[in-house]
């Protein structure tokens, strides 16, 4: 049997240098990548907090919170931070420490791990649920949406929070892929028999081949009504979501 998941994103915020707050989202998978120095603002959070943050935390914050403001959620909402990497620039510093006999900083080494940033996220929204961190390789956005789909339909959970977010690795690496800075946060919630708001959707299993570009800047081009459908894969399972007719 063919799997089908309906569901419904509440609210919706984006990330990508030089385009936060852009209006024309639709145009997205025209543009290149794009370097800015600009200065990510987290007004909300007190200050000792806030330092824990480098740029990469500073970016999924700034996305989550624009998708909570004003929402009425409850305290103990189901979390999925999915991201390729996650902070990378971190954790080669710390390996540069360490090479150089030098003392590592309890406080970046904390921040190190995969689920670093959610774990600060959840501390500062007195979130006391588990939360899930993903990595699935270049397909990380496609799995934790995947993630959050199952986890509404097979739960008790009525919405969820999923931020994807990922950096260049440092040239350290010297590796050609993921040259882009990006974020998203996605509130997703289980498909309502009212429509009062948000967008409808449906996600089926699919033999469609998936995008060849930029899966998170197809998608939001998607969210920005550019595109009918949205085709990706997980695994060897292609899938389709398009916008409900219900």
């Amino acid at each position: 049997m063919t799997p089908n998941f309906e569901f419904n994103i509440a609210a919706w915020s984006a990330w990508i240098p030089g385009l936060y707050m852009e209006e024309n989202w639709a145009q997205l998978e025209n543009i290149g990548p794009k370097s800015s120095d600009e200065k990510i603002q987290l007004t909300e959070m007190p200050m000792m907090q806030r330092r824990r943050l480098k740029d990469t935390g500073r970016m999924v914050f700034r996305v989550a919170l624009n998708v909570l403001k004003d929402q009425q959620l409850p305290s103990d909402i189901h979390l999925i931070f999915s991201s390729r990497h996650g902070d990378a620039a971190n954790t080669l510093s710390l390996f540069q420490e360490l090479e150089a006999e030098a003392l590592v900083s309890p406080a970046k080494f904390s921040m190190s791990v995969h689920n670093a940033i959610a774990g600060v996220f959840s501390i500062f929204q007195k979130n006391k649920a588990p939360h899930t961190a993903i990595s699935a390789g270049a397909e990380s956005f496609q799995a934790a949406l995947l993630e959050a789909v199952t986890l509404l339909s097979e739960s008790c959970q009525h919405k969820v929070l999923l931020v994807y977010y990922d950096a260049p690795l440092p040239d350290f690496y010297e590796v050609s892929e993921n040259k882009e800075t990006q974020a998203i946060a996605l509130l997703i919630e289980r498909k309502q028999t009212a429509k009062v708001g948000g967008k409808q959707m449906i996600a089926s299993a699919a033999d469609n081949e998936p995008t060849k570009k930029n899966s998170l800047k197809s998608f939001i081009r998607f969210l920005s009504n550019a595109t009918e459908e949205w085709h990706w894969r997980v695994g060897n399972l292609s899938w389709t979501v398009k916008y409900s007719d219900d």
